[in-house]
């Protein structure tokens, strides 16, 4: 996607049907309730994306991501307070998403209670798209402000690496894995 406004419908509808797929196995209990998280979580990801998507818009004008990153660079926003805000908000939407740590914690219980085959899609799918969309978003539209994200990227990096590991070695299912 070249424009927010696609790039919101296109991971929403690759979300949707995630939510039923989750709950797909009605006789499971389990299921039901991993529907029902990730439905919760997955729309408070959403809404943190989509609110970062409107406030981005705010500072510039612009739903393109190329008039984005030419109205960074000529009206100087990379210390507009909107502007950071908007950084912010993208940042934790799609921390939900891609389940950085540390808003990862929705994902061992979904992963748990879903049926195999979508937690195999899930664990694939749903992460390589958001982690495109954050590339596409921040390497093209907010480029100009890389030292404003690009330390908070790391920084989540590093804990989703060290919360990984370290959160591995208690658990026993290969699910919550």
């Amino acid at each position: 996607a070249e424009n927010l406004v696609s790039t919101f419908v296109g991971l929403e509808l690759l979300s949707l049907p995630l939510y039923i797929l989750c709950a797909a196995n009605l006789r499971r209990e389990p299921s039901l309730e991993s529907g029902l998280k990730y439905l919760i979580v997955g729309s408070v990801g959403s809404a943190t994306a989509l609110y970062g998507m409107a406030l981005l818009y705010g500072a510039t004008g612009q739903t393109d991501y190329g008039a984005i990153a030419r109205a960074i660079t000529a009206d100087g926003l990379v210390g507009d307070p909107l502007f950071l805000a908007a950084i912010a908000m993208l940042t934790v939407g799609f921390a939900f998403k891609t389940s950085l740590a540390p808003f990862h914690q929705w994902t061992p219980d979904v992963y748990e209670g879903a049926p195999t085959p979508v937690t195999g899609f899930m664990a694939v799918a749903t992460k390589a798209a958001a982690f495109g969309v954050i590339l596409r978003l921040f390497d093209v539209a907010l480029i100009a402000a890389t030292t404003t994200w690009a330390p908070a990227f790391s920084t989540l990096a590093v804990i989703t690496i060290v919360g990984g590991n370290v959160g591995a070695i208690r658990p026993s299912s290969l699910k919550w894995l």
